[in-house]
């Protein structure tokens, strides 16, 4: 059978160090889904499912006929395969067949987070989970909607409801601990992390060892990483530690700093009067020796950017960046 293999990352966007800071994957394709760990408890080695799992069964959909008509089968079948407009069509149908069906709603949100639609994914698994909070994951997917489009304070809502039905679940704790630290509330982010990585789930302990390196507890950060099997942040984390100075001896007074002028061969030509810097220009004219429309545009259009990714990659009209001014002849900056 082909699959085709999608994994969407969401990104926290407090922290620094890692980027995107503490990511977590959806992993909606077939064969990741069919290959992910199923954990008994946490605190012991989680125990996968010997052989090939069907897709449903992992999923909360159990072995039993689908909750639905043919459309939600058909619509289960192009989603293994890839083919998430025939997904969504099929979805849709039951949906509207069945509009009371958390799985069918379910599945309808999982097949927008696939093709990154995170406004969309978000009612769909917002009424599954409030229909039918047992129905596995229905909740788990609405707090990881919400954390895509930094709903945080929705996203724990939705990971705590989550929680009170599927105790214990290793992915749901990862969930709750970003959003957690997203909010700023980093030691109870980090008894979710820590929990999440007792038992031998890899991912579970490179967010806890991202998470560490985001708190700047280096050498912690590298004894976690150094179990997930994480090289590619590991060695971040290692290259940090070496960029980070030796501690002075205990009662060691700290080296004298000493100032020292230095000319620099600079040309200015960049608007200034004579050998004056912008600013005295500037002070003694009473006008800015450069043009401040474009400070205004870039700063303006930055922002813009911003807002738009906090808001799903919305597009936003700007209509206070319709700016006119005119360049002047020098580029306003210093040459040596």
């Amino acid at each position: 059978m082909r699959s085709s293999s999608k994994t969407v990352h969401f990104a926290a966007t407090r922290g620094a160090g890692f980027q995107p800071a503490g990511r977590f994957s959806i992993g909606l394709s077939a064969s990741s889904v069919l290959s992910q760990p199923k954990v008994n408890s946490i605190g012991s080695s989680s125990v996968k499912t010997a052989g090939v799992v069907l897709l449903g069964a992992l999923l909360g959909l159990g072995l039993a006929a689908p909750d639905g008509s043919g459309a939600l089968e058909r619509g289960q079948a192009a989603f293994r395969r890839g083919d998430w407009a025939e997904a969504e069509k099929n979805f849709l149908a039951a949906v509207r067949e069945k509009p009371k069906s958390p799985t069918a709603l379910k599945w309808l949100g999982m097949v927008y987070t696939a093709e990154e639609k995170f406004e969309l994914a978000e009612p769909p698994f917002r009424s599954a989970c409030e229909i039918d909070p047992r129905e596995e994951l229905a909740c788990y997917y609405l707090g990881r909607a919400d954390y895509a489009l930094s709903r945080y304070e929705e996203s724990r809502s939705a990971f705590e409801k989550a929680l009170r039905y599927q105790p214990g679940s290793t992915r749901i704790e990862r969930g709750m601990g970003l959003t957690l630290e997203a909010l700023g509330r980093a030691a109870e982010a980090e008894r979710y992390l820590k929990e999440a990585a007792a038992g031998s789930d890899k991912d579970a302990l490179s967010d806890y060892g991202q998470f560490l390196f985001r708190q700047g507890r280096l050498k912690e950060s590298v004894a976690v990483l150094e179990r997930s099997g994480d090289r590619a942040n590991l060695e971040r984390v290692v290259r940090a530690l070496g960029a980070v100075p030796g501690e002075p001896a205990a009662n060691t007074p700290a080296a004298a700093i000493r100032f020292s002028a230095k000319e620099l061969p600079m040309i200015v030509r960049n608007g200034a009067i004579g050998e004056m810097h912008q600013v005295e220009t500037m002070i003694e004219s009473g006008r800015a020796p450069y043009p401040v429309e474009r400070t205004l545009l870039i700063s303006g259009v930055l922002e813009s950017c911003l807002d738009s990714k906090l808001q799903a990659h919305r597009r936003l009209d700007t209509p206070y960046l319709a700016v006119r001014y005119q360049p002047p002849r020098d580029l306003c900056f210093c040459r040596s």
